[in-house]
């Protein structure tokens, strides 16, 4: 069986593309994922992992900027 050292080693491309999807899933807009035991596996085995820890928190960084600037830009007619 494999373990969580062995799975940071796997990480591929599309882990990429994937761990912000899930974090956004999961912890932006509160999606059950009870029901995907997998993609909620990957989401631990991404929140282990420094390098995806540090793109996650710049990615959650540049949401709250976006929606603090959007909040205070002028509405438009």
């Amino acid at each position: 069986m494999a373990t969580t050292s062995d799975l940071h080693s796997l990480l591929s491309k599309a882990d990429l593309y994937l761990a912000p999807q899930l974090d956004n899933a999961i912890n932006r807009f509160n999606l059950d994922m009870t029901e995907f035991p997998l993609l909620l596996k990957l989401n631990k085995i991404y929140s282990q992992t420094p390098s995806f820890q540090q793109i996650l928190s710049e990615t959650l960084q540049q949401h709250k900027d976006k929606a603090f600037f959007d909040f205070i830009k002028p509405q438009e007619a």
